[in-house]
């Protein structure tokens, strides 16, 4: 079962218990210098910085057994490691080795750390990853930790590295790999990766088995991961991991059932594990060809077993084991059915197997039987930056890899365009460097090297430069290989040996010739490539950093810090950058600081158990004790640097002491300064001998002035035995050197200032530092006060209490003068009402200066807030500018405020309230009598003056129709009910703006509109009020006749008035309310079309509606019918309106062929004239005054066949006639040829 813990506070609450212990046992031991969380961080010693010097700091203090070192600035280091049995991160300031190391922060681990890295550099964030799934993130603020993000992956995971990958905008994903049930093995089928944002909650998740409650779910599972890589991305300044180029190696596990196979053998009745025994195994699958793989143990005799299947069809597994020699000790089948599963099970745990003999098969599988397509390594680029949410797939390696794979990284420099992938295969013996190019959604190999290494040797760590031009490829067996680029490709071009693993290699871009270094399980060296391999650190014969106890290090990419870890202590190299630009190698030995031994020695055998060394160096100090032989040892002396010590004895005997040396080339001691020293200071070796001396005593005189205390009113003179030591002082404190004796000391008044102190004079014996305490008195004189009242200018009416010098004088009612007796100076007199009376008098403070004449003393009369309240009767607030008078004169004036403060000495007052020039008109004025003997508050109501109304009510239309209310609002208001014939309203009213609203009773709310007035009363009025009488809507339907088509425009006239012009078929107008005549005249243009309407009276008193008719004008019309010129009778001719397609008349023509009638003004008229005997004829005509037209018709013809036909009937017969005369001349003509030719 995985957890998922995120939490900003060290530790989850579960495991309090378990932490809280160790960690106080812990602290409790930690130097007041190195409390947890301390907010103030020390600057440190001031280093040289034209030298390469390292010094070691002691971690004793600590209590921590530490294991991994990261540095965090050239100061600061982060510690991973255990106090007692629980894990923890320390932040440790190792600035000033001289004061130790400072524990900044400590955050516990329920695990042992397992895995501490850093963002890479410029350093903002490091990770530590432990044992029980435990991943905490620090961001790095100022070279401190600051909490950043506690994530538990899972108790039974184990962290193997963790990379902090940045996106675009800085932003940090965490990348881990982790495995279950201690360090990954290879090829791996208990891996996972996890994203996590240190922004965000969530994780994602990658591995065979993931579910669906982390993002994306399902769809990254059934995947071996092997390994993850994110880019990194090397620059001019330094390097860092890219979260949208993330490298996933992994066998994908869908359809893979894993079978765990625990191994043993018995050998002398002890049962141990079958590490390394190599296990057939034959998958046969139905309708599919059969495989054959083999799989090995690990140490513990646990073989995990992949095996794919057909979830669709059985699949049988044969599993056999044989001797060395290729017998068959051991055979099993397994039979996998679909049916038996609901869901492909993760991993099928198989019986337990005990051999029969040791001598079991242990060659290694992929040497024996290969490796199955199923089992390949293929390698995919994710986008992580939108983890934990989601993640998107870059592109997919056109290459697989096989599983023995044990390592892959993915570098690439910030100005190149191809990838690095750099892998290796430990059981081939083989390093691979792979460079590879982005095509679309494929990464496709360009070119790759195979570097044989040696069996057993992995890819420890790769990185490169911003161009790309070498690759330093770092290993486990601690060799450096350095590939120069070549083409697209790239070649050996030296190998570089170190001892123990490799663990980082960290380019310099900034220093020159290609420089790096590298930290191994043995320790630290710095190299260029430039112009041949340039190793920098030496250790006696060893080519690198180291210690005998070494355990970790860490280099800084700008080289000012190199920090060596070891058990109980750090070595701090300090610039290295120089012994890298100026092609120096530096022994360590030569280069660690030196330790002087300081020895104090005590004048006559004095004891040194009260002596404290205070040892300064450049930026700080601290205290140390001498041990009893008087021999102390100072650690990490730097050359170059100067010292001080400062010796105190702790006797008050034996005088202080002071010593500055430095320590020159050749491990030689200068003395640069010697202060209470037995000269010449001894120097032996790299050890200095420094002898302390007695000391005087000091008589420390500390003088007080009887009235002023410490500070003294004028310059004296001291005098020891007799002779003058000090003249003209005025300082209050003085050191004398005296010897061990008995002394008289005098004190008196420097010349001039004879009559300020009377002198003074004591005896003293001093054997040892001694303070003595001496007062001066000053000379009395006598003094006169004169008391004046204010207001008055006479004595106060009150009895007062004069207060000077500690010492209080009452001076009754009516005395002016006071005597006292003073001391030299000048004093404060404090003067105030006596009890009872403090209401009278302000207390005052002067200066009086004594000696003096006489001092006038005058009372001020205590003020007194009175607030006045000043309101309007109406209002409230006053509406004109007041003026106030207190006896007569103006003391304020208020304007709109209701309160003011006025400030009134203590006594009885008048006080009037009047409108200011101006305003006369406006108040009347008041005034009120008041005593003021404290704060008061006084009401005065000012009255308005009062002025007459006369409001008029008058109806534009006649006489008041309705009773109406009038109201008139303002600062008062007035009500009256006006019913006719009255119409006026007489009132007085106070000043103000008044609004009159005249408003219809509620019979006349249809007669009247309310109607307002705003009026301001500053004078007799006299106010006309027009009424309004209510509107409404009068909507007027026109129609013609007898036409029904309304085509004229016409002006309405109501009681004789235009109201609306341009009418046609509808209008609509606003008329107040009462009685009209309505008229329709119809406009010039159309006079000849309409007579004028006949008057219609309404009643106005709603929104109506009327409908008025307008007749068109009648003109006479005379139609004559002709057939050529003759007239037709009995026509009918028939009238036709084609503006409504109504017949207008249908009329008979008369025997002269006419017909008369009168129609009305028409624009479109159809005259239709028809008759049996005739064609029916059609005319239009317009009619807009009398009119005599005629209209030919023409006979049909039936009508002309009749007419014809007597002559019709002749010529017929004639034609009869003459075809039968043809026809009988045609008969006769053959008989007359035939008779002739018979002849």
């Amino acid at each position: 079962m995985v957890r998922y813990v995120f939490t900003r506070v060290p530790h989850a609450i579960r495991y309090c218990r378990r932490l809280v212990f160790p960690l106080l046992l812990a602290l409790a031991i930690l130097s007041p210098e190195l409390q947890v969380g301390s907010p103030v961080a020390r600057a440190g010693p001031s280093w040289p910085g034209d030298r390469v010097f390292a010094y070691t700091v002691d971690l004793g203090s600590l209590g921590m057994e530490a294991r991994y070192i990261v540095a965090l600035d050239p100061s600061r280091v982060a510690i991973a490691g255990t106090i007692g049995e629980v894990g923890a991160v320390a932040v440790v300031d190792l600035s000033d080795p001289y004061a130790g190391p400072r524990l900044e922060d400590l955050y516990p681990l329920t695990g042992g750390p397992t895995y501490v890295g850093a963002d890479g550099f410029p350093q903002t964030r490091v990770v530590v990853g432990s044992d029980r799934g435990e991943l905490l993130v620090f961001r790095v603020d100022g070279g401190r930790l600051a909490k950043h993000l506690y994530a538990v992956l899972g108790a039974d995971f184990y962290v193997n590295k963790v990379y902090l990958a940045r996106d675009a905008v800085g932003r940090v994903r965490v990348v881990a790999l982790v495995s279950e049930r201690g360090p990954r093995t290879y090829p791996c089928t208990t891996c996972y990766i996890y994203v996590l944002d240190e922004e965000a909650s969530g994780v994602l998740r990658i591995g065979p088995t993931v579910g669906n409650a982390t993002a994306l779910g399902r769809y990254l599972e059934g995947m071996y991961v092997q390994d993850v890589a994110p880019l990194a991305v090397h620059t001019e300044r330094g390097f860092y991991w890219d979260a949208s180029r993330v490298l996933v190696t992994y066998i994908p596990s869908k359809n893979v059932v894993r079978f765990s196979l625990n191994v043993t053998y018995v050998e002398d009745t002890v049962e141990k594990p079958a590490s390394g025994v190599l296990v057939e195994v034959t998958v046969l699958t139905e309708g599919q060809a059969p495989m054959t793989y083999g799989v090995n143990a690990n140490e513990n005799g646990l073989a995990l077993i992949p095996v794919p299947v057909d979830p669709a069809r059985t699949t049988y597994v044969n599993l056999t084991i044989r001797n060395y020699l290729g017998a068959i000790i051991w055979f099993y089948r397994y039979t996998f059915s679909p049916k038996q599963f609901k869901y492909l099970p993760d991993e099928i745990p198989l019986p337990k197997v005990t051999l029969p003999t040791q001598f079991y098969d242990s060659r290694p599988a992929s040497k024996v039987y290969g490796v199955p397509d199923f089992l390949k390594v293929q390698l995919t680029l994710y986008d992580m930056t939108p983890a934990p949410s989601s993640c998107t797939t870059v592109a997919s390696a056109n290459f697989l890899l096989d599983p023995t794979v044990d390592s892959a990284v993915l570098v690439s420099g910030s100005r190149e365009a191809e990838l690095k992938i750099v892998y290796s295969d430990s059981t081939k013996g083989y390093v691979y460097v792979v460079t590879a190019a982005l095509v679309g959604a494929t990464l496709r190999r360009v070119a790759s090297i195979e570097d044989y290494v040696g069996l057993g040797a992995r890819v420890a760590d790769v990185a490169t430069y911003t161009d790309g031009s070498y690759l330093l490829v770092g290993l486990s067996d601690g060799r450096i290989r350095v590939y120069v680029r070549y083409a697209e490709s790239y070649s050996l071009r030296y190998v570089y040996p170190m001892v123990g693993e490799v663990r980082r290699i960290t380019p310099l871009p900034q220093l020159p010739g290609y420089s790096y270094a590298v930290v191994s399980s043995a320790g630290i060296q710095v190299l260029r490539v430039l112009p041949y391999p340039l190793p920098v650190f030496r250790n006696v014969t060893a080519l690198y950093a180291s210690a005998p106890t070494y355990l970790d290090g860490d280099v800084l990419a700008d080289l000012t810090s190199v920090f060596m870890l070891e058990r109980g202590r750090v070595t701090v190299i300090r610039n290295g950058a120089l012994a890298l630009e100026r092609g120096l190698a530096v022994p360590i030995s030569s280069i660690v600081a030196r330790t002087v031994a300081l020895g104090v020695v005590m004048p006559g055998n004095e004891s040194l158990e009260r002596t404290v060394i205070r040892f300064s160096y450049p930026g700080g100090e601290v205290l140390l004790r001498p041990p009893q032989n008087g021999t102390l040892e100072l650690r990490n002396i730097v050359p170059g640097v100067a010292y001080r010590i400062d010796i105190f004895p702790g006797l008050p005997y034996v005088q202080n002491a002071s010593l500055t040396f430095t320590l020159r080339e050749g491990d030689v001691i200068e003395i640069l300064a010697a202060e209470s020293l037995r000269t010449p200071v001894r120097v032996v070796g790299l050890g200095v001998l420094a002898e302390l001396l007695y000391r005087e005593f000091t008589l420390r005189l500390v003088l007080r002035d009887d009235v002023s205390g410490l500070k003294l009113a004028a310059p004296v003179d001291i005098y020891v035995d007799g002779r003058a030591l000090i003249r003209s002082s005025v300082a209050t404190v003085h050191e004398l050197s005296l010897l061990y004796g008995e002394h008289v000391v005098e004190v008196v008044p420097s010349r001039g200032f004879e009559a300020v102190y009377t002198p003074a004079s004591v005896r003293v014996y001093v054997s040892d530092n001694v303070e003595l305490a001496l007062e001066l008195k000053r000379t009395r004189y006598p003094v006169t006060i004169l008391l004046l009242d204010d207001i008055t200018t006479s004595a106060p009416v009150v009895p007062v209490v004069l207060q000077v010098l500690n010492t209080s004088i009452t001076a009754p009612s009516g005395r002016e003068q006071v005597d006292l007796v003073l001391p030299y100076g000048e004093y404060l007199l404090a003067v105030k009402p006596a009890s009872g009376y403090e209401r009278v008098y302000e207390e005052l403070t002067t200066v009086i200066r004594v000696p003096a004449e006489v001092t006038v003393v005058r009372l001020s009369r205590r003020v007194y807030s009175v607030y006045l309240s000043v309101s309007d009767p109406y209002s409230g607030a006053t509406v004109a500018p007041l003026g106030m008078y207190l006896n007569g004169s103006l003391v304020g004036t208020l304007a709109g405020a209701t309160t003011t403060r006025l400030n009134i000495p203590y006594g009885v007052w008048n006080i009037t309230v009047a409108p200011l020039k101006g305003y006369e008109g406006v108040y009347e004025v008041t005034s009120r009598v008041i005593e003021v003997y404290g704060d008061s508050s006084l009401s005065i109501t000012v009255p308005r003056v009062v002025y007459p109304l006369l409001v008029e009510l008058v109806d534009p239309y006649g006489r008041l129709l309705t009773p109406v209310t009038i109201s008139i609002e303002g600062p008062t208001t007035y009500g009256y009910f006006l019913e006719p014939p009255a119409s006026s309203v007489f009132v007085t009213l106070p000043y103000g703006n008044y609004s009159i609203y005249v408003s219809p009773s509620e019979a006349g709310t249809r007669v009247y509109k309310p109607v307002s007035l705003n009026v301001s009363l500053n004078a007799p009025r006299r106010v006309r009020v027009e009424l309004q009488r209510a509107r409404y809507t009068l909507s007027v339907k026109v129609i013609d006749r007898p036409i029904g088509v309304l085509i004229g425009r016409f002006m309405l006239y109501a009681n004789g008035t235009l109201v609306a012009s341009g009418v046609g078929a509808n209008v609509t107008i606003e008329l107040p309310y009462g009685t009209y005549v309505l008229r329709l005249v119809p406009e010039s243009a159309w006079e000849r079309a309409y007579s004028e309407s006949k008057p219609t009276t309404i009643s106005l008193t709603n929104d109506t509606s009327i409908t008025l008719s307008v007749e068109r004008r009648l003109y006479r019309l005379r139609v004559v019918i002709l057939e050529g010129t003759n007239p037709v009778s009995n026509a009918v001719v028939t009238i036709i309106s084609l503006e409504s397609g109504i017949t207008i008349t249908q009329l008979l023509t008369d025997d002269r062929g006419v017909v008369e009638t009168s129609i009305p003004y028409g624009i479109f008229y159809r005259v239709l004239v028809s008759h049996p005997s005739y064609v029916t004829t059609e005319e239009y005509i317009s009619v807009n005054d009398s009119m005599y037209f005629s209209i030919s018709v023409r006979p049909t013809l039936v009508t002309i066949l009749w007419r014809y036909a007597p002559v019709f009937g002749a010529l017929v017969g004639m034609g009869v006639a003459t075809y039968i005369a043809l026809r009988i001349r045609a008969s006769l003509l053959r008989r007359l040829v035939a008779e002739e030719e018979m002849f």
